[in-house]
């Protein structure tokens, strides 16, 4: 799937399925996605039946693609973050970001799964983010590094404990204030990418950060 913003594109275009996407997802803190209606959608955003077909097949399609922008958009900005190629990085700064989306939009996401199941959510996003991790893990896998495991294994379990994590904080109040949370995430992350050699950042201090994870919590 490609992203639905292509650089190329007539910015009227680029607004109208903006427009779109903006009236489904707040729709979408309203009601489930099996009461939301084409004309709903079209009504909200200021467009007409066929402008919306124009650009979509039917709702799931449209769930789908902006879900696959929401994280695409991610992922472009944590390459640009990132100074360096190591994955060690990359996935830290996808956390960090990931995590600042989570918070500052937390009323917004637990309004969506008061009224629509948490894997009609989850599950595009979580299949993103496995395509994506399979993808970079293949990449070093070239250079000799990681364990003798399929990339496919390691992706599924890596993308399922994120958004586990992320389906358990939205769902919770948390004893775990937020800025100690994210620091425990990435003690974490650190942790997996040492276990599973795929970073080419120093050794992980298994000792210190054991010390920093009983003071977090």
């Amino acid at each position: 799937m490609k992203t639905s913003y292509d650089k190329n594109q007539d910015l009227r275009i680029i607004k109208t399925k903006k427009a779109i996407i903006k009236a489904f997802w707040n729709l979408m803190q309203e009601k489930s996605l099996q009461e939301i209606s084409i004309k709903e959608i079209c009504t909200l955003a200021e467009v007409n039946r066929s402008t919306f077909y124009l650009h979509f097949d039917d709702k799931n399609q449209l769930l789908m693609q902006s879900i696959y922008d929401y994280m695409f958009g991610i992922n472009e900005k944590a390459v640009e973050m990132c100074k360096t190629n190591d994955v060690g990085e990359y996935y830290q700064v996808i956390g960090d970001i990931t995590y600042d989306i989570l918070l500052e939009n937390k009323d917004s996401y637990r309004r969506m799964l008061e009224h629509n199941e948490a894997n009609t959510l989850f599950e595009p996003a979580q299949s993103f983010l496995s395509l994506n991790i399979n993808r970079h893990i293949k990449k070093i896998k070239k250079t000799g590094k990681g364990l003798d495991l399929p990339s496919s294994l390691i992706s599924e379990f890596y993308s399922g404990g994120l958004i586990s994590l992320a389906k358990w904080w939205l769902y919770t109040d948390t004893f775990i204030p937020h800025t100690k949370l994210k620091s425990l995430v990435l003690i974490l992350l650190s942790s997996f990418l040492a276990v599973t050699d795929y970073s080419t950042t120093k050794d992980f201090d298994y000792e210190n950060n054991q010390n920093n994870l009983n003071t977090l919590i």
